[in-house]
């Protein structure tokens, strides 16, 4: 069998599917064709047409062929090379309406100089190429994308200015959550390097409704304010909106918005969606909302789009339990000086190094009614601040008021300097959660050096490590029994904060996650 993929670009190569129906039809070629592609207007007689391919089964039939050619995408050329194959590479053609330049063209023409690749220039040396590259193997099965991604920037330097969207969060300024966050550190950072972002918004969501921030293009539309339908509703209008927009990439957050990415993929806009974490198993939701995400996430596994994840555990669940690959991209922070603004703390009637932080949005799976329960069997006159709350949640948040006492300080929502303020002088910062992938608080809580005790689940060692304390599972008596210990301990919590400045320094630099998100998106146009 031979397998022909040529991606999801929206543009056919027509003189390819022609002259291989050509060649099977007169015998040249023997065994079965199966082409993978996302367009077709040519109607083959003798060729098997497949349309996108869940990624699983493309690598299942790159593993059976005996040849393989492909379009000059590096990425179509990875998953080739992985699976030991020489592969015959056909640069799409600016001359025969196969593309919009001709990026691919000087590519190949690279590619032609090294061992491993047979590259094909007119149609009609197909056949030749095809009988070289049969039973041919590479030297590695390991994918050369250094080597590509150093032929690529040969080619076209840095990355130009892509026009990027990002879809799926609330807005910026970034006041709610992780989501938001990232969208304004991303990208205000990838607009100031000369890129065109365009970050969507719900009114009321951004403050004053600007139409720019930090270098930023903002567009405001409505939502649904229903707890299971505002972000599905504004996410579908963005990316109508989106649509009637040249836009280079298209960055959705939520696996709850997957069936809305067929909009930019069906325009033609390389499609990027961002899963978080298992959104299904927050306690938030009822039944057929629990039904409604789970299906999201597995049809986000099988479509046609660039899926990124922001922790190993949530990259290893799609690999092993929907057997999907995706990238991952950590979550940032900034490291900000212990004491950092203190003056601050005044209003709070608060005193540097002299209360507990507990950050999250108040809803079930956060435990801020544990925290509190915890905080109740401490001896200690160290109060308890709660930075937080939730739109959707007031049950509960009245459960969490009830249970605390006059100790306990909540502030509901804070952002910017204040928050900023509250994470560089706590004593001690506490991680409850127990849902989603990587936690941005708990980054933030690193990048501020605190010394932090976390609920003890995957996501949550993975982004600690060694740099904090762990508390068993759902036990406030144990959380309790850690944050008793650490307040009567100076030097730990002076160790701790010093692991938790290695640990965000080393892994967790937003501009570092800006070089690597701008390579990517630099490597996904040129596909």
């Amino acid at each position: 069998m031979s397998l022909v993929t040529l991606g999801t670009h929206p543009m056919p190569m027509n003189r390819l599917l022609a002259e291989l129906d050509r060649l099977v039809g007169a015998r040249i070629i023997t065994d079965e064709v199966i082409v993978q592609t996302a367009v077709l207007d040519y109607r083959p007689v003798h060729l098997t047409i497949r349309p996108i391919l869940p990624y699983p089964e493309l690598v299942d039939l790159v593993a059976k062929a005996d040849v393989v050619v492909s379009h000059a995408g590096p990425g179509n050329l990875a998953t080739v090379r992985s699976a030991g194959k020489v592969p015959v590479v056909v640069p799409r053609s600016v001359r025969h309406g196969e593309h919009v330049d001709d990026h691919q063209e000087r590519y190949a023409r690279r590619l032609a100089e090294l061992p491993g690749y047979v590259v094909v220039g007119e149609a009609s040396e197909l056949a030749t190429a095809i009988a070289a590259a049969r039973g041919m193997r590479v030297q590695s099965n390991e994918p050369d994308m250094s080597l590509a991604i150093t032929v690529l920037e040969e080619i076209i330097g840095r990355p130009g200015s892509l026009r990027i969207a990002i879809l799926g969060t609330r807005g910026v300024p970034g006041r709610y959550g992780g989501f938001e966050t990232m969208a304004e550190e991303l990208g205000a950072r990838l607009a100031q390097r000369g890129h065109e972002i365009t970050v969507y918004c719900r009114h009321g969501k951004a403050f004053g409704r600007p139409t720019r921030y930090r270098g930023m293009r903002l567009v405001h539309l409505p939502a649904i304010r229903h707890k299971a339908a505002e972000t599905l509703s504004h996410t579908l209008l963005s990316a109508m909106h989106a649509a009637t927009r040249r836009f280079d990439v298209v960055y959705v957050c939520n696996s709850a918005n997957s069936p809305i990415c067929y909009i930019p993929l069906l325009r033609g806009q390389k499609t990027v969606l961002n899963v978080d974490g298992l959104e299904w198993r927050r306690a938030k939701w009822g039944r057929l909302a629990k039904a409604y995400l789970r299906w999201a996430v597995r049809l986000a596994a099988r479509m046609p789009i660039d899926v990124v994840t922001d922790a190993d555990v949530i990259q290893q669940y799609y690999r092993t339990q929907l057997s999907r690959e995706t990238r991952c991209f950590y979550y940032g922070t900034s490291l900000v000086d212990r004491g950092h603004d203190a003056a601050r703390l005044a209003e709070y009637g608060l005193y540097p190094d002299r209360y507990l932080l507990y950050v999250s949005r108040l809803e079930p799976e956060n435990n801020a009614l544990l925290v509190v329960r915890a905080y109740r069997q401490l001896d200690t006159d160290i109060p308890l601040v709660i930075v937080g709350d939730a739109p959707y949640a007031q049950k509960y948040i009245q459960q969490v008021r009830e249970a605390a006492d006059d100790r306990v300080r909540f502030l509901g929502y804070r952002f910017g300097d204040e928050y900023h303020a509250l994470l560089a002088n706590a004593l001690v910062y506490i991680q409850a959660t127990e849902v989603g992938g990587t936690h941005p608080a708990l980054v933030e809580a690193l990048g501020h050096r605190n010394a932090v005790v976390a609920h003890d689940v995957p996501e949550h060692r993975e982004v600690v490590g060694g740099a904090g304390v762990y508390f068993r599972y759902r036990d406030s008596s144990d959380l309790a029994r850690q944050l008793q210990l650490l307040i009567g301990d100076p030097a730990a919590v002076a160790r701790y904060r010093g692991l938790a400045e290695e640990r965000a320094r080393e892994r967790y630099g937003w501009d570092a996650v800006t070089n690597q998100y701008e390579a990517y998106f630099g490597e996904l146009i040129s596909r």
